[in-house]
């Protein structure tokens, strides 16, 4: 049963979702997951089908009512397009599910509506590191493969859905863990997370997530293949947290890095925005950011505070913020117990997790409009300046 457990004196309502036990997350937070008329959004628990573990949860804002909505594999990380790069993406929610004979399907589903349709079918035997990714023309599928680990290797791989074909479009020796990412305003490159310097012993024990190069990005183009490099990490700045995202259409990237150096919360603070071909610039500081989340419209930004447990809503280009509220979220080992907060496309809800009570639940804070409406969101009228 949801009840509002407590209201922030700036007007913020605080409600928990769930009560019941059991692993369960909001999933992640660089982009809302979301229905396109913000009516719904998708959780995930841990289910009773070993072999579909992953079981997904429509819920209502407000009402709060919730239903099952599909089962998947773990492996295979879901992927969403609330806003669509076209127009039968929005809202569109993909996952792959385990079937008989140990093939996998690929399948989306309308969140507004529920309904659900079979999208591909991967051969018997496929394994991939992390996120499936769709092109904004739904021809290309997009995911991370290990190819081998002495010496280590890893790919992106893409499958054309219209030849069938299966090819290695991109490999590196430190992607093993791509994190990738659509951009929405052009459907047709991704963001790759690169984890320069990570290490694995020749049977795949992993020594190391990074050396000291620290973690980067880059963007991979998914039609060619061609790789954009962005002056992001060491020597232009402390490598990232790992957590970043692309801000609306515009073809920048929000990323917070580690507080070091001149990006420390008393000097630039650790969230940066970077494009190709120009150096990053700093975004706020006075807070150590730690997972990034921007707004299908790309005018706002959600993180949580690492020292504080809070959450900030902000404006990308301006720098103004906001506090939302304190999550009691302990940052533990496990994913489920840092915040992962993002923003309804409709900027009237933030979904978070916390573990407050000892076992993590979801949490939905109401924002008021007043809140929104008092970050200065754009210089010069435009956000794309």
């Amino acid at each position: 049963m949801a009840r509002t457990i407590f209201e922030v004196e700036n007007g913020v309502e605080v409600i928990q979702v769930t009560e019941h036990p059991g692993i369960k997350s909001n999933i992640y937070c660089e982009i809302p997951w979301c229905s396109s008329d913000s009516r719904f959004f998708v959780y995930q628990q841990h289910g009773d089908d070993p072999r579909n573990p992953a079981e997904y949860v429509r819920c209502e804002f407000g009402s709060w009512k919730q239903e099952p909505l599909a089962r998947g594999v773990v492996r295979s990380g879901p992927s969403i397009d609330p806003q669509g790069t076209c127009i039968d993406q929005q809202g569109t929610f993909y996952y792959v599910h385990r079937a008989r004979r140990n093939l996998q399907h690929m399948a989306r589903v309308d969140l507004a509506t529920g309904h659900s349709e079979p999208f591909w079918e991967f051969p018997e035997g496929f394994k991939n590191r992390g996120r499936i990714v769709v092109s904004g023309d739904n021809r290309y599928i997009v995911y991370g493969v290990h190819l081998g680990w002495d010496p280590q290797r890893f790919g992106i791989e893409r499958v054309d859905r219209k030849t069938g074909e299966t090819e290695i479009i991109h490999e590196d020796s430190f992607i093993w863990n791509p994190h990738t990412q659509l951009d929405p305003g052009k459907g047709n490159r991704v963001l790759i997370q690169h984890n320069r310097g990570a290490e694995f012993a020749p049977d795949g024990t992993r020594i190391r997530k990074h050396g000291p190069e620290g973690n980067t990005i880059f963007i991979l183009e998914i039609e060619t293949g061609d790789v954009t490099r962005l002056q992001l990490g060491r020597p232009h700045t402390p490598g990232t947290t790992g957590h970043e995202a692309w801000i609306g259409q515009t073809g920048e990237i929000l990323v917070s890095v580690h507080a070091e150096d001149d990006y420390t919360p008393d000097k630039k603070g650790n969230l940066v925005a970077v494009r190709p071909d120009l150096p990053p610039r700093s975004v706020t500081n006075g807070y150590r950011f730690d997972h990034v989340g921007t707004s299908v419209c790309g005018r706002y930004y959600t993180c949580d505070d690492r020292p504080t447990k809070s959450i900030v809503i902000g404006s990308p280009h301006t720098g103004d913020s906001v506090f939302v509220c304190r999550t009691g979220a302990s940052f533990g080992r496990t994913q489920p117990t840092h915040p992962h907060p993002y923003l309804s496309p409709d900027l009237k809800w933030v979904v978070f997790n916390s573990d407050r009570t000892g076992e993590t639940q979801l949490h939905v804070a109401r924002i008021p409009e007043a809140m929104i409406q008092s970050i200065q969101i754009t210089k010069g009228g435009s956000i794309n300046a």
